[in-house]
């Protein structure tokens, strides 16, 4: 998801508006006859594990391209810390996964692992002090001054 996530960031909200389509183009060809060929390859070696993992590397492959195509366009600042308190949020969430499988009742399990992940979630941005959560802070005293002043 990672990876796919960010290959659609990069074709469709930055390469495509400053049009270079052809980048995309490339990149989604390239991508393609990538995972075609190892799946070719790997299918009958490892069945349906390999077609997942040659559809991995096709979206890395997309989202390394585009990432290329886009660095005259876009100058990432400070995205270093965003990503790793998302993937610590990630990784907590994913023990919380395993931890919670003991639960029989499927309902029960996913409402509380719901819960949990959210909480935890938001959680590990707060001790972490994420400029997402700086962000929201400062939306919420534009909002009370603006109220305050009418």
């Amino acid at each position: 998801m990672f990876f796919s996530l960010y290959a659609f960031l990069y074709t469709q909200c930055v390469l495509i508006p400053v049009g270079k389509e052809n980048c995309v183009f490339r990149a989604t060809l390239f991508s393609a006859i990538l995972n075609v060929l190892l799946n070719i390859i790997l299918i009958p070696i490892g069945g349906v594990n390999a077609a997942a993992f040659t559809t991995i590397l096709a979206e890395i492959a997309v989202f390394l391209i585009s990432l290329y195509y886009s660095k005259s366009s876009v100058k990432l600042v400070g995205i270093s810390k965003n990503i790793s308190i998302s993937v610590a949020g990630s990784i907590v969430i994913i023990f919380e996964c395993i931890f919670l499988k003991g639960i029989e009742n499927l309902v029960v399990r996913i409402s509380i692992t719901i819960l949990l992940s959210v909480i935890s979630y938001c959680i590990i941005h707060l001790l972490f002090h994420s400029p997402i959560i700086s962000e929201i802070k400062s939306l919420k005293s534009t909002k009370k001054k603006h109220v305050n002043d009418i």
